[in-house]
């Protein structure tokens, strides 16, 4: 064996030993970026997540307001009827007190 051979089978080595290092250097890379990726699809997950999570409360936040415009309407309808029912009570309150007046002095004047 030469000196040249010697230098050309120690070259190869030397490469092949720093190409078991980078391979190496690389696994650890690809592992690392695995677990990178891993965590951005649970982050994508969590997100989509909350994202349904809004919309359904933005469903649930429609709801309540259609909601409240019924009881609206039905409260109003019940103060219409209140107010018809207090309007009749004082028409009956003043022709009673009229009738409780006015009969006693028809009685008197008809009976003189």
């Amino acid at each position: 064996m030469t000196l040249a051979d010697a230098k050309i089978i120690l070259t190869d080595l030397l490469d092949k030993q720093v190409m078991d290092s980078l391979i190496t250097s690389y696994q650890l890379n690809d592992s690392l970026q695995g677990v990178t990726i891993d965590l951005q699809l649970e982050k994508i997950r969590i997100l989509v997540e909350k994202n349904n999570n809004q919309l359904l409360i933005n469903d649930n936040n429609q709801l309540i307001i259609n909601n409240k415009d019924a009881e609206i309407v039905l409260l109003n309808d019940i103060i219409k009827k209140q107010k018809r029912e207090i309007l009749k009570q004082k028409i009956l309150k003043v022709v009673g007190f009229s009738a409780a007046i006015i009969l006693p002095i028809t009685v008197l004047l008809l009976a003189h």
